[in-house]
């Protein structure tokens, strides 16, 4: 998924190269929305797969709880 999301974003940016400074300027702040998406993404999932975990068996409940 996340090779994909990338390749995506590699094609989208050099689609706009060439071009206006503020076609750069919003492919710069798409890139960096994006990016943060995918960080949100991943903690978000790591915060389930821990409750989950969690109501079995108690396994890195410090960790998992920082989140």
């Amino acid at each position: 998924f996340i090779f994909r999301a990338t390749q995506s974003v590699e094609l989208f940016c050099a689609y706009f190269q060439g071009t206006s400074d503020f076609s750069k300027d919003l492919s710069f702040v798409l890139f960096a929305l994006f990016f943060i998406i995918i960080i949100v993404y991943i903690l978000i999932s790591f915060k389930i797969y821990c409750i989950l975990k969690a109501q079995h068996r108690e396994v890195f409940p410090s960790l998992c709880w920082a989140f």
